[in-house]
């Protein structure tokens, strides 16, 4: 995944920077909490109008940032008018440099309406035909993870990630699965110690369930850091290491969550 063209330093920060306002408070809880109740959502929601801006996809990325910054800080949520969702959503299915802006505005809005669209197009599961294609989506299950307020949110996102139906895309899986951990679900913790092994003598082909790909540096790189976050242990993991280090850090990370995992469960009787 390279987000490209300057924006790859600034585009999570820029997505997400506003997004904290509507994260789980997880730090009393190891259980998933339930999204709200949507009528409830919409009547909470004091949304303020929004117009997009008609040259957000060719101003400069200096000014990209200026506008979001000044258009939508984040303090309350907005509502975008019908046709602008409809030209955010033609622009994240381009798989473009213009998706990742897309994704980004779509984000900060903190409109629930604007979330079911990242969702619904991480849900067409589409691997794009460059190694770039995917940088918009990779943005939109980013900032998933930091958000409460879509339908099944949980649920939708396992099914990106674990089962018969999963996401096609490595890197886009492997930000899907993050974004789980950050509201406590552990079905993708198996698949994400999977891509810490894959390339070394720990690997089974026979149980790999995504294209091979030689590029495993950020997969691996943001395994290992989703992980690490969700044990709240340091992010050591280096993907240009030894294989031995790669063998030695994805069985430390398996091992605290056996031990995090058994004290996790009710005790037995």
């Amino acid at each position: 995944m390279q987000v490209g063209l300057g924006l790859s330093s600034v585009a999570l920060a820029i997505a997400l920077g506003a997004c904290s306002g509507t994260r789980h408070d997880l730090a009393t809880s190891e259980r998933p909490v339930a999204p709200e109740p949507d009528a409830a959502l919409y009547a909470s929601a004091a949304l303020e109008p929004f117009t997009l801006d008609p040259a957000w996809r060719t101003m400069s990325l200096e000014r990209f940032e200026g506008w979001l910054a000044s258009a939508l800080p984040g303090r309350e949520a907005v509502e975008l008018a019908k046709p602008d969702r409809a030209e955010l959503k033609r622009a994240l299915a381009e798989m473009s440099v213009d998706s990742v802006r897309a994704a980004i505005v779509l984000a900060r809005t903190r409109d629930p309406l604007c979330y079911e669209i990242l969702l619904q197009r991480l849900e067409d599961r589409v691997a794009g035909p460059e190694r770039a294609s995917d940088a918009g989506d990779v943005i939109a299950a980013a900032a998933l993870g930091r958000l409460r307020n879509v339908r099944d949110l949980g649920k939708r996102l396992e099914d990106l990630v674990v089962g018969a139906n999963v996401h096609p895309d490595l890197e886009v899986r492997v930000e899907c699965a993050a974004a789980l951990l950050e509201y406590k679900r552990t079905k993708g913790i198996g698949f994400l110690l999977k891509v810490l092994r894959e390339a070394t003598p720990a690997a089974d082909p026979s149980k790999r369930d995504w294209t091979p790909t030689p590029h495993m540096a950020w997969p691996k790189s943001r395994a290992a850091a989703a992980l690490s976050k969700f044990l709240d242990v340091p992010c050591t993991f280096r993907p240009d290491g030894s294989v031995q280090h790669q063998l030695d850090e994805a069985a430390k990370l398996e091992e605290l969550w056996r031990q995090k995992k058994r004290r996790l469960e009710p005790p037995k009787n």
